[in-house]
C-alpha cells in the first residue's frame, strides 16, 4: 500500500521534496517482503517432534476434526438406534443361561464353549469317536462308568457308582450315516476323595492320545508316555499298560503280526511281478486245528542282485541271525561280492529256527536259483 504525502513546498522547506520520496521507497520494499513470503512453498512432514504445530496444514486439520468431533458428540450418532429399530432383538436372547446367551455383552462367561463335554444332540461319524468323547468327558470329570450296552445300533454307559443316575445313551442315525447322542443324565454322585488311577484310561485310549508323538520318535520310553499322560489327564498308569499302549500304536501303524504274515506271500509275489527275474518261495504246513494253513518258511532272491553275482569272485557268504517278536524266527542269508568289491545281499530266507532241516531247505533253492549250475561256488559261514 502506497501512501503519498503532498505538502507545500513554502511550508516545508527544501527537505520536503527528499522525505516524499523515501516514505514511498520504504513502502515498496515491505510489499516485495510480504510477496516473498506469500509465494515460500509450505514445509512438508518431517516425522519430527512438535512439527504438528507449526506446519499450518496439519493445524487446519487437528483444528477441522476437532469441530466434526464436537458436533457429533453435541448432535449424537442414531446409527445404533436406527439398526435396533430395523432389526429388532428377541426378547428370548436377552434372557440368562446357556442356552439364550445375552448378546449385549459379549465377555459373559455363557458365550464359552463347555470343553469335553458330551451333550444331548451331539452327532459323530463312527462308534469310537462317540467312546473317545465319553471317555474324555468321564476322566475331566473323574468320574468311572461302566458300559451296559455296546452293539452296532447303540451304545450306553452309566456311572460306575450304581445310586448315581447319570447316562448317557447314543443310536446310529436314521440313515445310519452318523452316531447321535439321545440322552444324557447329569451326575447325582459326588467325589469322595481324589484317585490316582482311572478305570476308563486303558491301553487303546492311550494309543489313540500318543499316536502321533510315538511314531515321530520310534524309541519313546515307556516312562515319558507315563509323564505325558500324568501332565494331560491328572492320572498316572502303569508301565503294563503303557508298553502295551505302544505296541498297539505300532499295529495301529503297520498292522499287526499275524497280519504281516499274511499278507507276506501276496508281497513277495508282488516284489517278483516288478523285478525280472526275481524269485521266491514258501513253505506251510496245515494247522492242527483245522483253520488256515501255518506259513512256516519263506524265500526270495532279487534278479539285480542274481546277475551282479556272475561276473565276480564266486563265494557266497550265509549266515542267519534271531529274530525279535511275536513269533520269534531266524532269518538266513547269503551274500556275495560285485566287481567293484562290495558287498551284495542276494538271497534271504525266513525259517522257524535254524537247524539242518531249514539250512537245508535254504541251500536247496540257492543252488536252484542263484548257483544255476555254475561250476565253481564256494559256501562259508
Amino acid at each position: 500500500m502506497v501512501i503519498q504525502i503532498h505538502q507545500n513546498v513554502g511550508d516545508l522547506g527544501e527537505g520536503s521534496t527528499h522525505t516524499t520520496y523515501e516514505v514511498n521507497e520504504e513502502l515498496e520494499q515491505d510489499k516485495e517482503e510480504e510477496n516473498v513470503q506469500a509465494t515460500e512453498p509450505e514445509p512438508e512432514p518431517q516425522g519430527l517432534a512438535d512439527e504438528g504445530e507449526r506446519i499450518p496444514g496439519i493445524v487446519e486439520d487437528m483444528e477441522k476434526e476437532d469441530q466434526d468431533a464436537q458436533i457429533i458428540e453435541q448432535c449424537g450418532d442414531s446409527s445404533d438406534d436406527e439398526d435396533d429399530e430395523r432389526f429388532p432383538v428377541l426378547g428370548e436372547w436377552r434372557e440368562e443361561g446357556f442356552g439364550n446367551p445375552v448378546v449385549q455383552n459379549i465377555r459373559c462367561p455363557e458365550f464359552e464353549y463347555r470343553v469335553n463335554e458330551v451333550i444331548q444332540g451331539a452327532k459323530y461319524r463312527t462308534i469310537e469317536d462317540v467312546k473317545d468323547a465319553v471317555k474324555v468327558w468321564a476322566i475331566s470329570l473323574r468320574k468311572e462308568f461302566r458300559v451296559l450296552k455296546s452293539s452296532s445300533k447303540e451304545y450306553e454307559v452309566r456311572c460306575a457308582d450304581r445310586d448315581c443316575t447319570w447316562r448317557v445313551h447314543a443310536y446310529k442315525g436314521k440313515f445310519k450315516t452318523h452316531w447321535e447322542y439321545s440322552i444324557v443324565t447329569p451326575h447325582t454322585c459326588r467325589l469322595t476323595g481324589v484317585v490316582g488311577h482311572h478305570r476308563n484310561i486303558t491301553s487303546t485310549f492311550v494309543a489313540k492320545k500318543m499316536y502321533g508323538v510315538i511314531l515321530d520318535k520310534m524309541d519313546y520310553e515307556p516312562a515319558l508316555i507315563i509323564r505325558d499322560i500324568e501332565q494331560n489327564f491328572q492320572y498316572v498308569i502303569s508301565y503294563a499298560k503303557t508298553w502295551r499302549a505302544k505296541q498297539k500304536v505300532f499295529e495301529m501303524r503297520f498292522g499287526t503280526y499275524e497280519a504281516s504274515y499274511d499278507n507276506l506271500p501276496r508281497m513277495l509275489e508282488v516284489i517278483v511281478h516288478r523285478n525280472p527275474e526275481s524269485v521266491y518261495d514258501t513253505y506251510s504246513v496245515p494247522s492242527l486245528s483245522g483253520g488256515p494253513n501255518i506259513l512256516l518258511r519263506a524265500f526270495f532272491c532279487i534278479g539285480a542282485c542274481v546277475r551282479a553275482f556272475i561276473y565276480p569272485l564266486l563265494v557266497l557268504c550265509i549266515d542267519g541271525t534271531f529274530l525279535t517278536g511275536k513269533y520269534k524266527g531266524t532269518i538266513l542269508t547269503a551274500i556275495g561280492i560285485d566287481c567293484n568289491k562290495q558287498i551284495v545281499p542276494i538271497a534271504f530266507a525266513f525259517v522257524e529256527n535254524e537247524n539242518t532241516e531249514s539250512r537245508y531247505w535254504f541251500l536247496e533253492r540257492l543252488k536252484n536259483h542263484v548257483v544255476v549250475g555254475r561250476p565253481i561256488v564256494l559256501p562259508y559261514q
